[in-house]
């Protein structure tokens, strides 16, 4: 897909659609630019520019663009970016059905933000609202999806044509990388497993000239790295630690090092789920698709960053090996661990994945992504990642990069009461706390116990990573959250 900014009369643009977003109190001043197109529409109530309300126009004989979406944001001083992206989704999935391959967009005066701010939005909303996982659909394809092949920006000032080009090429890659990961969600738990996994990094290792390295069941019992090993005997694929480096300065020898859940199918083992919550657990490796597509995105921004991802990968299966509630297993970092639920295995391989990253690595930070625990969806829903970490400063800083990309998160605190509640009676750990209450911080308890001193973030995406349903640019199934805050957080680290 091609992203063009261009600046030309917006009569002039050649398009199969050109969307026009406007706000209630500029309505009137476009009508004027439209030689009186929308007369009839706003003075019949048709259209008001409320927000995210759509009308279609056909300009025959007064532009050349063969159809116009009006889409509202409102008024203006209610307006913020947020709602931008929302109304660009909700314009390019009402054109679902339209056999369209070009847009053009356009908006009328908003002074409150700056221009590339907008720009970004509006793409976003498009790129990531036009979004289905239609891999295996054969029927009616087209209706539920468009197939872009270029979108045009329609720019007044000339003066900075060249600088928001730049920033649209960015965001097309950044765009593309949550949908890479997206994809990577919402594939079939036939297909995916620690094999598909392997192969995926293998391959793009490949291609974008990454260090790629892959522990298999051999190393990783030489290692001892066994919560890993323990996690995956009950299913027919081998447990793995799968590792990409990317080197974006040379001149440095600091690494962040991405660590990413990569349960390929979670049934909770022998403390088996119930199906309602089965149904959907090939997106517990959402952790891992997202490091990878973090991993992906800043190789192709080309970030001067040294920057590792690192995926422990198994499933979570029933068989005659499986793991089982109490037995006592010692950690790669020497803890023993006994198991109190098999279903709280998440945490026991990330465990070994960071105490391989500290004493390989020498991480200067250490971001963990996971689909952690059902109690941060109790607490957040969907629409809230839960952020535990041991330093002030690099929380504040995702803080505002989640705020600033609308992928917001919330830090949530770990005290000594809950280090307490996952210490063991005959161990020196539990894979749980109690069962009823503070899930979701007795878990980030348990990897911290792993930490030491390192500076550390770990972010619990269960409610972020999958929706259950479509919610403006974030699709049904897996969502990418985690690429575009990440992106905003490199600037600032």
């Amino acid at each position: 897909m091609e992203v063009i900014v261009k600046n030309e009369d917006v009569k002039n643009i050649q398009t199969d659609v050109l969307i026009y977003a406007t706000t209630e109190d500029e309505l009137k001043v476009i009508d004027t630019r439209f030689e009186k197109l929308l007369t009839n529409v706003v003075g019949s109530g048709d259209f008001k520019a409320e927000l995210n309300k759509i009308h279609v126009l056909y300009p025959k004989d007064i532009m050349k663009a063969e159809r116009v979406l009006l889409v509202g944001l409102g008024k203006k001083e209610e307006l913020d970016l947020e709602k931008v992206r929302r109304a660009f989704a909700t314009a390019i999935q009402a054109l679902s059905g339209f056999k369209i391959k070009n847009v053009a967009v356009y908006h009328s005066n908003i002074d409150s933000f700056q221009e590339s701010d907008i720009i970004t939005c509006m793409l976003e909303g498009i790129i990531l609202g036009n979004y289905r996982f239609s891999k295996y659909v054969t029927e009616n394809k087209e209706k539920i999806l468009i197939n872009l092949q270029k979108i045009q920006i329609v720019e007044d000032d000339k003066s900075i044509i060249n600088s928001l080009q730049e920033t649209t090429n960015k965001l097309k890659i950044i765009c593309e990388n949550v949908n890479f990961t997206r994809n990577l969600v919402n594939e079939s738990g036939n297909i995916t497993h620690p094999d598909m996994l392997e192969n995926i990094t293998k391959n793009f290792a490949k291609k974008y000239n990454f260090k790629f390295k892959v522990l298999k069941e051999k190393e990783l019992k030489k290692l001892g790295m066994n919560l890993l090993l323990a996690v995956g005997r009950g299913s027919p694929y081998s447990s793995r630690l799968i590792l990409v480096e990317y080197h974006g300065d040379k001149n440095s020898d600091k690494h962040l090092i991405l660590i990413g859940k990569g349960i390929t199918f979670d049934t909770g083992g022998l403390n088996l789920k119930s199906s309602e919550w089965m149904i959907n657990m090939k997106d517990d490796m959402a952790g891992a698709a997202t490091v990878l597509g973090m991993i992906k995105t800043a190789s192709e921004l080309k970030i001067k960053k040294n920057i590792a991802a690192l995926i422990p990968a198994c499933e979570n299966m029933i068989g005659p090996n499986a793991y089982k509630p109490g037995d006592v297993i010692k950690s790669y970092d020497g803890k023993t661990v006994e198991i109190i639920d098999t279903d709280a295995e998440g945490r026991l391989i990330l465990a070994d994945a960071i105490t391989y990253a500290i004493n390989h690595m020498k991480p200067s930070i250490i971001l963990d992504f996971a689909t952690l625990t059902g109690s941060i969806m109790r607490t957040f829903g969907n629409f809230v990642t839960g952020l535990f970490s041991n330093d002030d400063d690099l929380s504040n800083r995702i803080y505002s990069a989640g705020q600033k990309t609308f992928e917001r998160v919330w830090r949530m605190p770990i005290y000594d009461e809950y280090r307490e509640d996952i210490k063991g009676d005959i161990s020196d750990l539990k894979n749980l706390g109690p069962k009823e209450y503070g899930g979701a911080i007795s878990a980030a308890a348990f990897l911290e116990a792993f930490v030491g001193k390192t500076k550390w973030a770990h972010f619990d995406i269960a409610g972020s990573a999958y929706f259950e349903k479509q919610k403006f640019y974030i699709p049904k199934g897996g969502t990418g959250v985690g690429i575009r805050l990440f992106v905003e957080l490199l600037k600032e680290l």
